[in-house]
C-alpha cells in the first residue's frame, strides 16, 4: 500500500514539476516584485457548494479522522484522506463540512488519498485548476509559511483577489472571509485588503477558495499598513516559503466545555489561560444571545456580547455563558494585550449546537417545459409569481398538500404556464412521471436530500441529466412550535431565476441569468403556528441547475427551524394562513430601533431613469438632485420624509435624471402612487422594513414587479445621542449602482453592474448631534433589484445605532457639511488632484486626435523607448516640441505603433482632454473607448507637464493603471511599466507603482504615458505622489500640473491657432475653404499662414494673402483677431485630396484635412431612393435603392455617428399591404430590415436640386423597443418602452410625437399593447416645393424610455415636375451617367480623355499610351528593369547577400559589416534598405521589422515576399554613390 501511495505521489509531483517548467521561471521566488506569493502548498479539490459557501466558509473540509484545520502542519507529500461524513468523527473543535468527498476531478493517489503538493503561480495567480482540471462547484486549500524575522509582532495588511469566495486564516484564526461570486481581476490587482498580525517566528497562513464555475484561483500579498508599498520576502521583515516552520504559540488559549442541548438551555464554561509575566488586558467577544455569569476575576466591563478586563494578572480567566432557543454555530473571538502587544486569543473559537441550519430534504416535481417561449433568463417577476402547479381542479400552488409519492396532473392548456414534461434521464422519468414517455403524463413528487441545503437538480438521483429551458418546484414544511406567528429571514440562491413562496405567497422573487450565488437572495417571511408550506420554484436556462435555501437570523446566520416533508397537520388556504400584516407599519406609530441593521425606511416609488441605466450612471450624476418637486418646496437638502408624504418630482427639470414613475405591481401602485397615471400621479413615501437590513425592492413589501432601468430612494433618521458630532461607517450593498446622501449632501457613490454584494461598500458618514437624515438611492438596470445597509465602525464591525422613520425633531437647516476625513465627496476639478478619493491623479492631458495603429497586440516590450510609441521628425518627442496642436507620428522602430489610424496625412495632432469631460466619475482615467469611439489594436499616448516650482530637485513616485500594456516616462526615462493585457481596474485604482522615484528637475518636466489597446475597454491613469507610500500628493508650493506646454501659451487656452473647414464641391465643381483664427483675449496679433495644397489641386481668389503662380501654396502675413477668417476657392478639386501642409506660425492648422465628395444632386434624374442603414439593391421595378451603411454612408446623411440596425425578416416578414401607398407603389419587404437610428437627431440633406415640387416619402416599420406603447394622444408618456420622435422637412414639422408601433396598430385596427404594431410598413408622404434644398430631420425627443430613439427605414425623393435631362458621361465615377450602356472609359465619349489613355507597357512592342514611342524608347520606361542599360545592375532591397531571398542573414550581414569587421556586402544598394545612400544600423532594423513584426518593407525596388521573383527587381532610382557589384541571380 505504501508503494502505491509513493507511486501516486511521484506521478502527482511529476505533473506539478512539468507545469512549473512551462509556466514558471527557472528559479523559484518566494514573492515577486509586487509582493505576491509565488509558491504555495496546495490541496485541491474538495466537493463544494458553489461559488458562495455561506455558512460552510468556516467548515473544516480537512476533517478525515486524523487531520483538521486546527492541527495540520502542511508539507509537500502530506496525504489527506477523504473527509468524514459524521460530525462525531471530526476532532479539533471546528464544524466539519460533511460535504461528502473529494471532487470528481481531483487527482488522488491509488488509495483515494489527496497529496499536498507545491505549486508555483502563473504570473501572480495560483490556479487551482492545475490540480483539478475543469472542476466546478469545488473548494481548495492553499498554505504558505511566513517567518517574521523582526523579533516583535508585525502589523501588516494582506491584499487578496479570488475567483470565487475566499477565507483566510493566520495561525489557525480567521482574519478574513468573503462569500462572493466573481472573477479574480487583472494581473497585479487585489480586490480586498485587511489587517493581519504576524507573530515573531513562524506563522501559518491558510487560504480556502471556492469555485462555482469558470476560472478558479487567487493571488495574495502583504502590504505596508501605512500604504507604503508591498512587503517582499527577504527584505528584512518576512521570509515566505513552503517548508514547515516551528509555529508561534499564542500565550492566550481558550477552551470551552458545554452542557445541555439546543433548543433547550445550553451552558458553556469558558476558560482562557494566559502566559504573561505581568499585568495584561483581555477582551472576549461572543454572540449577544448568551448571558454571562460566574466571571472570575471581576471584569472591568460587562456588556452584551463582550467582557473586558484591564490590568489583571490572573493565569486563568473563566466565565459561564447560558442561552436557550434554536441556534447553529456560536463564534468566539478575543484579544490579549501583553507587553503592549495585542495578541489574538487562540484555541477553540466556535461551538456547534448540533442543530441543522439547512433544509435536509425536499419534495421535487418533474422538470417541466415552459409555455410562451419563457426561459430561465428572460422570465419576468409576474410570470414567476404566476400559476404553475395547477390541475384545473383541486391542486393549485396555494392549495397543494405535497407528500412523497403524490400523483397529480397539470392543466397544460389551462391557467398553468407549464407546457409539458421536460427531458430527463430514463431513470428519472421512471421516478417522476406516472407514464414515462408521455410528455403530458401525470407527475409524481419525489424525495431528495442534501447535507447542506444545496440541491443540484441535474445530479443522478434527481433529473440525472443536463436539463435546459425547464422549471421545477420543490416543497417542504417549516414548523413553528410556538403559539404565535414568528418572523424569520430566508437565504436563497438559484441558477437561474427563482422564487420562494410561503403558504402560497411569494416572499422572494429573483430574475437571474447567472450561476448559483449561494444564499445571497434575502427575504423575510411569517411562519404561522404549526406547519407552513415552503414552495421553491427554480427556472433553468442552460448550464448548471441548482438552488439552496435556509432560514436565517438577523445576522444572516443559519436559523435551525425544524423542517419536514410529512404533511400531517398542514392546512392550506387563507383561512388557515391569513394574509400577514404588511411590513413597515403605516399606523403612525414608529419605534426607535437600536440595531446595526437599518430595519426601517421610508421608500419612494421607483422612477424611470431619464438618460442613464443602473449600470452606467456616473458617480457625479448620482450626486445630483433626486426628487426635487414641481413646487420647488422639496429638495434633497430640505426634504423632511414622513410616512404618507405626498409630492411630485419635477421630472427632467429640478429632478433631471428621472422621467416618470415606473410601473409597479397592482398593490404596490395603490401604496406608492396617489393616482394611476405615471406622469400625473403624485408620489407617496411608504414605510418598508427588513429585520436584516436587506431590502428586495421587487418583492412583496416593496414594488411587487420586475422593475428595470429605474431608481428609488430609501430614507431613515439616524440618532446621534451624544453632544458632539460623530463619524461612523455605512456598510451598503446593491444590485446595481448605489449612492448615499446624509442630511441632503452626497457622502459616497458606487457604480456597478452586478448582483447584490451584501454590505461590501463602505461610506464614511458624519452624524451631527440629534437626528440625521440618511438617504440611500439604488439604481437598477435589470434582473434583481436589492439594497442593504448597516452601521459599522471603521474596521467594518457592525455597531448598534438608534434609527427611526419618525421625523420629529429633524431640522434640515441645522446641518453643516461633514468634518474633514468623513466624506467621500470629490474635490473640485483640477489638472492635478491633491485631495479626495482621486488624490494624486493627473486629470488633463494632451492626447492624439487619432490613435496609432498598433502591432503590439495589447502587449509592450520591456524598457521600450519613448520613440517606440510616438515620434516627431524621425526622433523622440522633446519637451520643446510638445504642445497643443503639435504634430506627432507613430513610433520609428515598428515595435509598437505603425501609422496613424484614419489619418490621410500620416500624422496626428495633440489635443487637450480632461477626464471631467469624458469620465467625470473617475477623474484620473483617460477613457480611450469613449474618446476614440471604440476600435481595437491601437496605441494611444498621453502627455502632461509637471512644473517643479520649488527650485530644488524633487523625488516623485509615479503610478499607473492601464488597459492594456503601458509604459510611463518622466523626461524620457521609464518610470513604470506593465507589459501585457488587462483591464484598467476600478475607479481611482493605481495598478502599478514605481519601485524607485523619478527626478523632477526645477522647472518644466515632461510626463508621457503610452498604452496599447488589444480589445474591449481602453484607457489609462497617471498618478504622482511625493512619498513612496503613494499617500501624499505634492503641494502647490512644490509642483503645478498642466495639460499643455506653458512656454507655448498652454494651460489656459492661450494658444494661437487656426481651424480649417472645407465645403464639399458644389455642382459647378467649386469648393470653399475657410481658415478661422483662434486668438486668445481681445487683441490683434500678427501671424504668418502657409497653406500648402494637395497635388493636382489649385487654389484661387483668397480673401487675404496670395497664392504662388501654380496656385499650390497660399501665404499670408498680417494682424488678425479672434474669429477672423481667410477664405479661398478650389475649382475641380479631386475628392479625397489631403490638406496636410497648412501652418500658422509654424503650428499645424487643425480641422478638416480631406476634400469630401459633394452631396449635391447635380444630375438629379427625377427620382432618388435610399435604403437607410442597408446595402444597395434593385427592386422588381428596376428602382435602385442606394447604400447607406456604416462602411459606406449615404453622402446625403449629414448627422454624425448615426447608428444602423438590421433586424432581418426570417421570423415573420413585414406587412407591405396594410399601408395603401406602400402597396400601390410595390415597395418591397427588402427595404424594411435595416434602419438608421440614433439617440439624437437623424438628418439627411439634399442640395443642388432643380427648383420645383417634389414628393418626399419616408418609410418606417417598428421591430423593437416599443412594447410599452399605449394608444394615447401623448405616446411619449407611455408607461414602458415606446419609440417616439418628431419629424421636420425644411424646418416645418410634419410629425408630432410619431410612434411607429402606435400608428401601425391603428392602421390595422388592433390594440397597440405589446408587439401588436411591429413589422407593419408605414409611409409618410409630403409634397415639398423648394429652390434647391430639402432637409429631412427626425427629432429625437431626448433620453429615456420612453421616448427611445428616432429611426427611419427608407427615403424616396420624386420630382413631380417631370424627369431632368439626361446628363453627360463622367469618365471616372464607375457610373453609366448618360445611360447608353457604356461606363467610363468604355464609353466612346471618353476615348480622348487623359484618364482613359492606358499606361505604357515596356516590353510588348506597342505604343500603348499613344505618345509616338514604344517600349524602352518611351521615357515612361526609363526605370523599368528590362530597359536598364549596360552597367546598371538590377536588385531587390533587403537581399544583402544576393542569394535570391530576404531572410535573417540579410539583417545580420550589415551588423557584422558595421560593428564586427565583417566583409562589405556584395550589393550595397540591396543592403541600403531605406535608400539613404549608406549602410547603417537602421537598414538591419528594417529587415527584422519587416520579417518578424509586420513592419514596412524596404524601399523600392521592394520584395513582395521573402522569396521574391524577377518581377520585383529594379534599378536604383537614386544617384547616391553606391552600387551593386554582385546582383542576385534572380535579377541577372
Amino acid at each position: 500500500m505504501l508503494h502505491h501511495r509513493m507511486v501516486s505521489l511521484c506521478l502527482k509531483t511529476l505533473a506539478v514539476l512539468l507545469s512549473i517548467a512551462f509556466v514558471c521561471p527557472a528559479a523559484r521566488a518566494q514573492t515577486d516584485e509586487n509582493g505576491f506569493f509565488t509558491e504555495y502548498l496546495v490541496a485541491a479539490a474538495y466537493a463544494g457548494p458553489g461559488c458562495n459557501p455561506n455558512q460552510l466558509v468556516t467548515a473544516d473540509f480537512l476533517c478525515d479522522g486524523d487531520s483538521n484545520e486546527n492541527n495540520i502542519v502542511p508539507e509537500e507529500g502530506y496525504l489527506l484522506m477523504p473527509p468524514v461524513l459524521e460530525a462525531e468523527d471530526c476532532e479539533g473543535g471546528t464544524q466539519p463540512a460533511l460535504f461528502g468527498t473529494f471532487h470528481l476531478n481531483t487527482l488522488v493517489d491509488l488509495d483515494g488519498n489527496l497529496p499536498i503538493v507545491v505549486q508555483m503561480t502563473e504570473g501572480d495567480l495560483l490556479n487551482f485548476e492545475t490540480q483539478a482540471p475543469g472542476a466546478d462547484n469545488a473548494m481548495g486549500y492553499a498554505w504558505v509559511y511566513v517567518e517574521n524575522v523582526t523579533g516583535a509582532p508585525l502589523d501588516l495588511r494582506m491584499g487578496i483577489a479570488s475567483d470565487d469566495s475566499i477565507q483566510v486564516k493566520v495561525n489557525r484564526i480567521e482574519v478574513f472571509s468573503l462569500g462572493v461570486c466573481r472573477g479574480w481581476g487583472g494581473a497585479g490587482t487585489t480586490q480586498n485588503d485587511f489587517p493581519v498580525t504576524l507573530q515573531p517566528g513562524g506563522n501559518l497562513v491558510q487560504f480556502k477558495v471556492w469555485d462555482g464555475g469558470g476560472g478558479w484561483g487567487m493571488r495574495a500579498r502583504f502590504v505596508d499598513p501605512g500604504g507604503c508599498g508591498n512587503v517582499r520576502s527577504g527584505e528584512g521583515q518576512i521570509e515566505v516559503g513552503v517548508e514547515p516552520l516551528e509555529l508561534w504559540q499564542s500565550p492566550a488559549e481558550r477552551s470551552l466545555e458545554s452542557d445541555g442541548e439546543a433548543p433547550g438551555e445550553v451552558t458553556v464554561n469558558v476558560s482562557v489561560t494566559i502566559n504573561a509575566d505581568g499585568a495584561y488586558n483581555l477582551e472576549e467577544n461572543y454572540d449577544r444571545a448568551w448571558t454571562a455569569s460566574d466571571i472570575n476575576p471581576e471584569p472591568t466591563a460587562n456588556e452584551a456580547g463582550r467582557l473586558y478586563w484591564e490590568g489583571i494578572t490572573a493565569a486563568t480567566v473563566s466565565y459561564t455563558l447560558t442561552r436557550s432557543g434554536a441556534w447553529t454555530i456560536s463564534n468566539f473571538s478575543g484579544t490579549a494585550t501583553i507587553d503592549d502587544n495585542e495578541i489574538t486569543v487562540g484555541g477553540t473559537s466556535g461551538l456547534s449546537s448540533g442543530l441543522e441550519g439547512y433544509v435536509g430534504e425536499i419534495l421535487v416535481t418533474p422538470a417541466y417545459t415552459m409555455s410562451g417561449g419563457v426561459q430561465g433568463c428572460n422570465i419576468t417577476v409576474d410570470q414567476m409569481d404566476g400559476p404553475w402547479i395547477n390541475d384545473a381542479d383541486e391542486v393549485t400552488d396555494e392549495w397543494i398538500i405535497p407528500e412523497e409519492g403524490l400523483i397529480f396532473g397539470i392543466d397544460y392548456e389551462g391557467e398553468s404556464q407549464i407546457s409539458g414534461i421536460g427531458v430527463m434521464s430514463p431513470e428519472a422519468e421512471a421516478l417522476f412521471v406516472d407514464a414515462p414517455g408521455d410528455p403530458f403524463s401525470e407527475s409524481i413528487l419525489v424525495r431528495a436530500t442534501s447535507a447542506d441545503g444545496f440541491y443540484d437538480f441535474q445530479r443522478g438521483d434527481i433529473f440525472g441529466t443536463n436539463v435546459e429551458q425547464v422549471m421545477c418546484a420543490a416543497f417542504f414544511y417549516a414548523v413553528n412550535d410556538s403559539d404565535e406567528p414568528i418572523q424569520v429571514g430566508i437565504g436563497f440562491g438559484s441558477d437561474d431565476a427563482g422564487t420562494v413562496r410561503v403558504n402560497g405567497r411569494p416572499v422572494i422573487t429573483t430574475p437571474r441569468c447567472a450561476g448559483h450565488p449561494g444564499f445571497t437572495d434575502k427575504g423575510t417571511a411569517q411562519l404561522d403556528p404549526g406547519k407552513n408550506l415552503i414552495s421553491v420554484y427554480t427556472f433553468e436556462n442552460g448550464g448548471g441547475y441548482n438552488m439552496c435555501i435556509r432560514f436565517e437570523d438577523e445576522n444572516f446566520e443559519p436559523l435551525p427551524i425544524p423542517t419536514t416533508i410529512d404533511p400531517t397537520g398542514y392546512e392550506p388556504g387563507p383561512d388557515a394562513h391569513p394574509e400577514p400584516e404588511p411590513e413597515g407599519g403605516g399606523d403612525g406609530e414608529f419605534e426607535i430601533i437600536n440595531s446595526p441593521f437599518i430595519r426601517q425606511v421610508l421608500m419612494t416609488p421607483a422612477y424611470t431613469l431619464a438618460t442613464w441605466n443602473g449600470c452606467n450612471i456616473p458617480i457625479d450624476v448620482m450626486a445630483t438632485e433626486w426628487i426635487s418637486d414641481v413646487d420647488g418646496e422639496i429638495a434633497d437638502e430640505t426634504i423632511i420624509p414622513e410616512d404618507g408624504l405626498i409630492f411630485t418630482p419635477d421630472y427632467g427639470g429640478l429632478a433631471p435624471e428621472i422621467s416618470g414613475l415606473t410601473n409597479l405591481g397592482a398593490a404596490a401602485t395603490e401604496r406608492f402612487w396617489a393616482g394611476f397615471d405615471p406622469f400625473s400621479a403624485e408620489s407617496v413615501l411608504v414605510p418598508v422594513s427588513s429585520p436584516n437590513g436587506v431590502y428586495d425592492l421587487q418583492g412583496g413589501n416593496a414594488f411587487q414587479a420586475n422593475v428595470e432601468l429605474c431608481m428609488c430612494v430609501a430614507y431613515t433618521y439616524v440618532i446621534n445621542d451624544s453632544d458632539v458630532g460623530r463619524c461612523i461607517q455605512l456598510g451598503i450593498g446593491s444590485d446595481d449602482s448605489i449612492s448615499v446622501k446624509v442630511n441632503g449632501r452626497a457622502a459616497g457613490a458606487f457604480q456597478r453592474c452586478a448582483p447584490h454584494n451584501p454590505f461590501s461598500f463602505k461610506v464614511p458618514v458624519w452624524l451631527d448631534p440629534g437626528k440625521n437624515l440618511v438617504a440611500i438611492a439604488t439604481y437598477e438596470n435589470g434582473g434583481g433589484y436589492i439594497m442593504c445597509a448597516r452601521f459599522e465602525d471603521e474596521n467594518g464591525t457592525p455597531i448598534d445605532m438608534p434609527h427611526t422613520i419618525d421625523p420629529t425633531g429633524y431640522d434640515p437647516g441645522e446641518h453643516e457639511g461633514a468634518a474633514d476625513g468623513c466624506s467621500n465627496a470629490p474635490v473640485d476639478p483640477a489638472p492635478y488632484l491633491r485631495g479626495g478619493p482621486s488624490k494624486g491623479f493627473i486629470t488633463e492631458w494632451l492626447v492624439g486626435a487619432q490613435p496609432f495603429d498598433s502591432v503590439a497586440g495589447g502587449n509592450a516590450p520591456a524598457q521600450a523607448f519613448i520613440e517606440d510609441y510616438v515620434s516627431q521628425n524621425g526622433g523622440p518627442p522633446d519637451i520643446d516640441s510638445i504642445y497643443e496642436g503639435a504634430i506627432v507620428e507613430s513610433g520609428i522602430s515598428g515595435l509598437i505603433s505603425s501609422g496613424v489610424r484614419d489619418s490621410v496625412c500620416g500624422f496626428t495632432t495633440l489635443t487637450r482632454v480632461s477626464a471631467y469631460d469624458i469620465n467625470p466619475g473617475d477623474p484620473g482615467l483617460f477613457n480611450g473607448e469613449s474618446y476614440y469611439g471604440g476600435g481595437d489594436n491601437y496605441t494611444a499616448v498621453m502627455f502632461a507637464f509637471v512644473n517643479n516650482v520649488s527650485n530644488d530637485d524633487l523625488q516623485a513616485w509615479f503610478g499607473l493603471a492601464s488597459d492594456d500594456a503601458a509604459t510611463l516616462y518622466v523626461n524620457g526615462e521609464v518610470a513604470v511599466e506593465y507589459l501585457t493585457t488587462r483591464g484598467f481596474g476600478a475607479a481611482n485604482e493605481i495598478q502599478n507603482r514605481a519601485s524607485s522615484p523619478a527626478l523632477l528637475e526645477p522647472g518644466l518636466n515632461l510626463v508621457m504615458l503610452g498604452y496599447n489597446e488589444a480589445g474591449g475597454g481602453s484607457g489609462a491613469r497617471i498618478a504622482m505622489f511625493s512619498d513612496s507610500c503613494f499617500k501624499t500628493p505634492f503641494t502647490e508650493d512644490e509642483v503645478s500640473v498642466t495639460a499643455d506646454n506653458p512656454e507655448f501659451g498652454g494651460g489656459g487656452g492661450d494658444t494661437i491657432g487656426a481651424t480649417r473647414s472645407i465645403e464639399p464641391a458644389n455642382c459647378d465643381g467649386l469648393s470653399i475653404v475657410t481658415i478661422t483664427f483662434n486668438i486668445p483675449g481681445d487683441q490683434a496679433v500678427s501671424v504668418t499662414v502657409n497653406e500648402g495644397l494637395p497635388d493636382n489641386t489649385t487654389g484661387e481668389n483668397p480673401s487675404a494673402g496670395e497664392f504662388n503662380d501654380a496656385g499650390s501654396a497660399l501665404t499670408f502675413t498680417g494682424e488678425v483677431s479672434n474669429g477672423d477668417a481667410i477664405t479661398y476657392e478650389i475649382a475641380d478639386g479631386v475628392a479625397g485630396a489631403s490638406f496636410c501642409l497648412g501652418t500658422i506660425d509654424g503650428m499645424p492648422i487643425l480641422g478638416d484635412t480631406v476634400l469630401r465628395e459633394g452631396a449635391a444632386l447635380c444630375d438629379f434624374s427625377g427620382e432618388l431612393y435610399i435604403n437607410c442603414g442597408g446595402p444597395e439593391f434593385e427592386d422588381a421595378l428596376g428602382r435602385v435603392w442606394l447604400e447607406d451603411t456604416i462602411e459606406n454612408p449615404s453622402p446625403y446623411l449629414v448627422s454624425p455617428n448615426v447608428h444602423t440596425a438590421s433586424f432581418g425578416l426570417g421570423f415573420a416578414g413585414v406587412d407591405v399591404e396594410a399601408d395603401e401607398y406602400i402597396f400601390d407603389n410595390a415597395i418591397e419587404q427588402d427595404i424594411f430590415p435595416a434602419e438608421r437610428w440614433d439617440d439624437g437627431d437623424v438628418v439627411y440633406e439634399f442640395t443642388g436640386l432643380p427648383p420645383g415640387t417634389y414628393e418626399v416619402v419616408l418609410l418606417f416599420a417598428e421591430f423593437c423597443c416599443s412594447n410599452g406603447c399605449q394608444d394615447i394622444d401623448d405616446p411619449q408618456q407611455s408607461g414602458g418602452p415606446c419609440r417616439v420622435f418628431d419629424a421636420y422637412i425644411n424646418g416645418e414639422q410634419i410629425l408630432d410625437q410619431f410612434a411607429q408601433a402606435v400608428e401601425a396598430a391603428r392602421l390595422v385596427g388592433v390594440d397597440p399593447a405589446g408587439t401588436a404594431g411591429y413589422r407593419i410598413g408605414l409611409s409618410v408622404v409630403e409634397e415639398v416645393t423648394t429652390n434647391g434644398t430639402i432637409e429631412i430631420l427626425l427629432d429625437d425627443l431626448g433620453g429615456g424610455n420612453p421616448p427611445e430613439n428616432a429611426g427611419i427605414k427608407g427615403i424616396m425623393l420624386l420630382s413631380t415636375d417631370g424627369p431632368a435631362p439626361v446628363p453627360d458621361e463622367i469618365c471616372d465615377n464607375g457610373t453609366d451617367d448618360d445611360r447608353d450602356g457604356d461606363v467610363d472609359c468604355d464609353d466612346s465619349d471618353c476615348a480622348d480623355l487623359a484618364v482613359c489613355i492606358p499606361d505604357e507597357i515596356c516590353d510588348n512592342g506597342i505604343d500603348d499610351d499613344r505618345d509616338g514611342a514604344a517600349d524602352c524608347d518611351d521615357n515612361d520606361c526609363v526605370d523599368d528593369a528590362g530597359c536598364a542599360g549596360p552597367g546598371e545592375a538590377t536588385f531587390v532591397r533587403g537581399d544583402s547577400n544576393s542569394d535570391g531571398s530576404v531572410n535573417l542573414t540579410d539583417g545580420v550581414i550589415p551588423l557584422l559589416f558595421l560593428f564586427s569587421g565583417g566583409a562589405a556586402p556584395g550589393c550595397l544598394d540591396a543592403t541600403d534598405t531605406n535608400d539613404t545612400g549608406s549602410v547603417e544600423i537602421t537598414d538591419a532594423i528594417i529587415i527584422f521589422s519587416w520579417l518578424f513584426s509586420g513592419g514596412a518593407a524596404p524601399a523600392a525596388p521592394s520584395p513582395t515576399s521573402p522569396g521574391y521573383s524577377a518581377a520585383d527587381c529594379g534599378v536604383d532610382a537614386t544617384a547616391d554613390g553606391i552600387g551593386c557589384e554582385q546582383p542576385s541571380p534572380v535579377c541577372e
